[in-house]
């Protein structure tokens, strides 16, 4: 049984995407997200980082927002499909689409951006992004609030104590962490740790291995597509756990 750590809406999506390669899997989110729809409206420039769904959704349902707000500025968007979501909106000022935050950090110290970057996020970021927010090259805009679970749910901590979880995805590090606290909670990490674990980054993979999770691995890319892939590859033993 794989155990799906994603917000209820993606891991339902995943789920579906699971099942039709007969691949059984259960959902209990760690975290959730609150859109804001009143934040600041004022920005220092007319270029804008877009780095999650969430962002989108929250400035979709901002009615402050200027109608053409797409359509007249320039942005910087990780993930294709949150760029593909953006442009259905009219953008089509889109300078460079970034499979992750990092490989977003490296083309910026890699080209000089003088006018700083208007990042829409929610109110917890990488590590990364903090950096370039504490150099003002981004300004922070929070859009969305993120949401820890209380508690795993009965049915999870069941299946754990009965050793009928075989496989847990981690999907950010953030998400690590409130995962190893749920544990914790219910005095299930002797069980938790022996649990292989498929993270999104190697960034994600390292946080899990810091908190007891030895047998953690990463997807080749940070996106879905690569996730399901290492998740196959696993179930049919074409590598190695550790």
């Amino acid at each position: 049984m794989i155990l799906i750590t994603r917000p209820e809406q993606d891991a339902q999506e995943l789920s579906k995407i699971l099942q039709d390669k007969t691949i059984e899997s259960c959902i209990d989110p760690c975290i959730s997200f609150d859109l804001l729809s009143n934040y600041e409206n004022k920005f220092n420039s007319k270029l804008f980082l877009i780095s999650s769904k969430q962002a989108f959704f929250a400035l979709q349902k901002n009615k402050n927002l200027d109608k053409n707000f797409f359509v007249d500025n320039q942005f910087f968007i990780i993930g294709s499909k949150v760029a593909e979501l953006c442009k259905n909106e009219g953008a089509k000022k889109i300078i460079k689409v970034f499979e992750s935050f990092v490989e977003f950090s490296t083309y910026m110290n890699e080209n000089e951006i003088t006018d700083q970057i208007n990042y829409m996020c929610g109110d917890i970021i990488s590590d990364e992004a903090e950096e370039f927010i504490e150099k003002q090259t981004l300004k922070k805009i929070i859009v969305y609030n993120v949401i820890p679970a209380k508690r795993l749910k009965k049915q999870t901590i069941k299946m754990i104590t009965e050793n009928k979880i075989s496989l847990i995805l981690i999907y950010s590090k953030f998400t690590a962490i409130v995962f190893n606290q749920l544990i914790e909670a219910c005095g299930l990490k002797n069980k938790a740790v022996k649990i292989t674990y498929i993270c999104i980054s190697e960034r994600v993979a390292k946080h899990m291995e810091i908190l007891g999770y030895k047998l953690s691995i990463f997807s080749n890319r940070p996106d879905q597509n690569s996730i399901v892939n290492t998740l196959e590859n696993l179930i049919h033993n074409k590598i190695n756990t550790l």
